[in-house]
């Protein structure tokens, strides 16, 4: 906002100068459009600092290193763990020969990749998240793992997740409900990973309230429907053997 505040000064001590500069013999329409194309500039300026994003959260998994890095190095892997999958059971993933990049389509979530740019020491490992729908975007992911030692003596691993990216401009003014959902997403794939290293699976799944409440109607019509068949047996077996 500071730069904003020193363009639009700019611009209001140029337009009092007019005479000045048409003395020095600047054309007048050139004087005139001057401070408009200031505050254009000011103002895309502005639009390109709100649209950037920038998320970091960490989680401590109670699990060495050896095991944790090899969940999030192997793309393979993410299936298993990353927020996006467990939304759409027939979502179709794709992945390369050499295990570095991972793609999918959906028709919940959209069509994406992920594919792995930098690896080093298993300490850090930096992904690029390309979004193709619902709109264009470019995200990058930096993971960070850090071996520590638990009050027990036994060996942790300190994960943290950075992402950074840049909203289209035309989104500039959802920029804090995109940063609360990249939020509340990073923190549920952590959990997931801490979950997935520590117990070998990931006890939770996303649920339809449309097709879960179906089934569950569904299944607890069948099951009256074979209680009711029980009873009837039941009753014509009394029958029987009184008889």
């Amino acid at each position: 906002m500071e730069a904003v505040n020193h363009y639009l000064k700019t611009a209001v001590e140029i337009i009092p100068q007019g005479p000045k500069f048409l003395e020095l013999g600047y054309p007048a329409w050139l004087i005139t459009i001057t401070p408009c194309l200031i505050a254009l500039v000011a103002f895309i300026g502005t639009l390109k600092t709100l649209s950037k994003l920038e998320v970091t959260c960490e989680i401590v998994i109670d699990k060495p290193k050896n095991m944790v890095w090899p969940m999030v190095q192997d793309v393979s892997k993410w299936k298993f763990w990353y927020h996006i999958f467990p939304v759409d059971p027939n979502m179709v993933v794709n992945i390369d020969e050499d295990q570095k990049k991972l793609s999918y389509e959906s028709q919940r979530v959209g069509t994406a990749s992920v594919q792995k740019a930098l690896e080093h020491e298993e300490r850090v490992l930096i992904y690029y998240y390309e979004s193709v729908k619902p709109f264009q975007q470019k995200i990058k992911f930096r993971f960070e793992f850090i071996e520590e030692e638990a009050a027990d003596g036994k060996k942790q691993t300190r994960v943290s997740w950075t992402t950074k990216s840049r909203l289209p401009m035309y989104f500039f003014f959802l920029r804090r409900l995109f940063l609360g959902i990249t939020t509340i997403d990073h923190e549920r794939g952590l959990r997931n990973l801490k979950d997935l290293v520590e117990k070998a699976f990931v006890p939770s799944r996303i649920t339809d309230p449309k097709t879960d409440g179906k089934a569950k109607d569904a299944e607890e019509s069948i099951g009256g429907k074979n209680e009711k068949k029980e009873n009837i047996r039941n009753s014509q077996n009394s029958e029987n053997s009184q008889n």
